[in-house]
């Protein structure tokens, strides 16, 4: 069974991005924080994590850092809901950055759950044909301890990026075993965005 760790402090969201990965056959936990997400990882294997840009304490971007650094095989899902309102002067694109800091694909809230498993099925197949890691850390745990109390803060945008160029959604994901759906459709019935 594949196993996902959700980081985002606002429990709505993770509870709700929770429910639709445990009803796809996937165990999820979930950390309120960059902190306890880099404790998580250095405790327990994960096959993806998805996490938030906007947290208190260590912000998404500072954690997929550290993850590139302690865990780089591990790929990463970046989120965000923050928007730049009211101000004359364009809004730094932090989802584009998470990309370009090693997430492989990153989504501006609210989105659709068959987005998000799209990314997540996608993520899943590519882990599986990619060689395991030549080198290893060889203290994970306490490399990853030192990171925690190490870690600063930093500070997300609007739209689907992979590998560091904004690029719409349908391309982001090509479809494999997920079917696409066309460009603007409603979502299906029952389907709310997160």
């Amino acid at each position: 069974m594949s196993r996902i760790l959700v980081v985002d402090s606002d429990t709505v969201v993770s509870a709700g991005i929770r429910i639709i990965l445990e009803r796809n056959g996937i165990d999820v936990v979930v950390a309120p924080d960059g902190s306890k997400a880099l404790e998580a990882v250095a405790a327990d294997k994960f096959d993806i994590v998805i996490v938030d840009i906007f947290m208190a304490g260590m912000d998404g971007l500072e954690t997929i850092r550290l993850f590139q650094k302690h865990a780089p095989t591990m790929p990463i899902i970046a989120i965000s809901g923050f928007m730049f309102r009211g101000t004359g002067r364009p809004a730094p694109d932090f989802l584009s950055m998470a990309t370009k800091l090693g997430a492989a694909y990153s989504f501006a809230k609210p989105y659709r759950p068959r987005d998000l498993l799209r990314a997540v099925k996608r993520c899943l197949a590519q882990g599986n044909d990619e060689p395991v890691a030549t080198t290893a850390p060889t203290s994970e745990p306490a490399a990853l301890s030192d990171a925690i109390g190490a870690a600063g803060a930093s500070p997300a945008s609007s739209v689907i990026a992979k590998g560091g160029s904004q690029i719409p959604p349908r391309e982001a994901l090509p479809p494999a075993s997920v079917a696409a759906a066309p460009p603007g459709d409603a979502p299906s019935p029952g389907e709310a965005p997160i």
